[in-house]
């Protein structure tokens, strides 16, 4: 389950959030906009509701990071991200993590959209370098994008960036959402003048395409003022990928089907 959470959460809309996530009961949640001074009392809901593998970024006070959090065991990544992601706001806004049980990698992103423009080419830079380092693998790029496709993920032309999802589709990568409904048109997140735009993604690797099941948007949230931003949910089952191990070891995959038995990742 992928979800920006709008600013940490805050005190009034922090149990609803927590009570959401707990619903969906998703095996993998990717949080985004999230915040580790008032983030305790989800961290805690997660970990008593079976969530006991959680990793999250540093983001200081009042900044927004980036909360992984696992029914199944986490592990780094065995490549080094690039250097861009080790300093600054970009290191607040990516965090990777491998799952052994079923040899999938998972980036947790959140593209800024505040800042210099310099910074976000830079950021997206990095996440090019890594999908194409990670495309061969079972792997996925999930979270707040902050960009769409033109007359597609938004009614007009604003997304800047764009063809950063140009390069990816390049290097194998599919919308996982998009995938399901070439020509569908369903909005994350709306802006305070009305416009609409899907910003909220999961990518897939070529390699891991053939495990995708489903994906949709929870809007509930959304509709309800917990959050500015609809959830994303992606059901996928790594036994179909017939990639090599996310983690970029040269793992076997000889006892995938045992492992990925109830898995619901990325972000279901």
């Amino acid at each position: 389950m992928a979800w920006n959470i709008l600013h940490g959460g805050g005190a009034a809309r922090m149990p609803l959030i927590a009570l959401s996530l707990v619903e969906h009961d998703a095996d993998v949640i990717v949080l985004t906009e999230f915040r580790t001074h008032v983030g305790g009392q989800i961290r805690s809901v997660l970990a008593d509701h079976g969530w006991v593998h959680q990793r999250c970024t540093d983001p200081g006070k009042n900044k927004n990071g980036v909360l992984l959090a696992s029914r199944l065991p986490l592990e780094d990544p065995a490549e080094a991200a690039p250097s861009v992601f080790s300093a600054g706001i970009c290191a607040r806004r990516w965090l990777e993590a491998f799952i052994p049980s079923v040899e999938v990698g998972i980036a947790g992103i959140h593209v800024p959209c505040e800042g210099r423009d310099s910074t976000r080419a830079a950021f997206l830079r990095g996440v090019i370098e890594v999908a194409r380092r990670r495309s061969e693998r079972s792997f996925m790029l999930v979270g707040d994008f902050n960009l769409g496709r033109h007359y597609l993920d938004e009614e007009g032309a604003s997304f800047a960036n764009t063809p950063m999802l140009g390069m990816l589709a390049t290097l194998g990568y599919i919308d996982a959402w998009r995938h399901r409904r070439p020509q569908g048109r369903e909005y994350s997140w709306f802006s305070h003048e009305g416009a609409g735009f899907r910003i909220d993604h999961a990518l897939l690797s070529p390699g891991m395409a053939g495990a995708l099941v489903n994906a949709w948007y929870s809007h509930d949230e959304r509709d309800a003022g917990i959050s500015d931003h609809s959830a994303l949910l992606v059901t996928v089952d790594p036994a179909s990928a017939g990639a090599s191990s996310g983690r970029g070891d040269g793992g076997s995959r000889a006892d995938s089907t045992e492992k990925s038995s109830g898995f619901r990742a990325g972000a279901t």
